[in-house]
């Protein structure tokens, strides 16, 4: 254990990676040393002899009693990577994945024609959370209008923290049961990345079941009773040629896209994660 009143065993980066290998993954405890030292991964790596001082040592020791309680390491230290930016995370929301970017650059060229021909756009990022998606949206897109939307009252925090992050004048928050709040025939692409696993489902990490927010992990009917609230709402509150963007499940690529035939969407296109998984769907009203 590591004493934390005053360094008197002179504890170093390498000593303290060594003592708790057993318990916590080398690149963990880098990541927190990183918070508790306010330095780069480089400075870690490479200066293994760097004898933390008492204020740092006690920093890191609340974090490695939050590690070691299997507390995922993004609510340990408060935020997330995702696409070019890092977000603030809590245990109310989702953490972003990082398979989940791969929309960003395909929604921002499809944005682009929309904008070059309009001359507006407005996108709603459906189920924000974190506001991951809709806020690099945000960043790269300062003149497109963007609505984040959630369901939870407990999601506000965050998406006002990270709007104010960004100084970002062009993201709104709503709360609305899905699209229950938005005028019909007013959205030109909505993004959805709702609920989607199975409530008895032996795929999910036990680490993301004991600690991530089940309102945002589980869905009835298989895991596709908010994708098809989605589809079924969607196509009244976006204009005509509007996008609508949703991820899925692993295996509900093409259920999604019965979904989306039977409410005469069309353009129906199935992308691929970095896996190379079917992972989103793609279509238009």
């Amino acid at each position: 254990m590591i004493r934390v009143m005053n360094n008197q065993d002179n504890l170093t980066i390498r000593q303290i990676i060594d003592n708790n290998a057993d318990e916590i993954p080398q690149k963990d405890l880098e990541y927190c040393l990183i918070d508790c030292l306010k330095k780069n991964r480089s400075f870690v790596k490479f200066n293994p002899t760097y004898i933390l001082n008492n204020k740092e040592l006690i920093d890191l020791k609340k974090l490695i009693f939050e590690l070691r309680s299997g507390k995922p390491l993004s609510y340990v230290l408060g935020y997330h990577p995702f696409y070019k930016h890092e977000f603030y995370v809590d245990k109310n929301v989702l953490i972003p994945r990082n398979e989940t970017e791969i929309i960003i650059d395909e929604i921002l060229k499809a944005g682009d024609l929309w904008f070059k021909k309009y001359n507006k756009l407005t996108l709603i990022d459906l189920g924000s959370g974190s506001g991951c998606i809709g806020l690099s949206l945000a960043i790269e897109r300062p003149h497109w209008n963007i609505v984040l939307i959630d369901k939870f009252l407990s999601t506000v925090d965050i998406l006002e923290k990270n709007i104010k992050k960004f100084s970002l004048s062009n993201a709104h928050i709503l709360i609305s049961d899905w699209l229950s709040a938005v005028i019909s025939n007013s959205v030109d692409i909505i993004i959805a990345n709702p609920p989607y696993v199975e409530y008895d489902s032996a795929e999910l990490d036990e680490t993301v079941k004991m600690h991530e927010p089940h309102t945002a992990l589980f869905s009835e009917d298989h895991g596709c009773g908010d994708l098809k609230k989605i589809i079924k709402e969607a196509k009244y509150k976006l204009r005509k040629g509007g996008i609508l963007m949703m991820e899925n499940g692993f295996d509900q690529s093409e259920k999604v896209k019965k979904y989306l035939v039977e409410n005469d969407y069309k353009d129906i296109n199935i992308l691929l994660d970095y896996n190379k998984i079917q992972r989103f769907t793609k279509s238009k009203v």
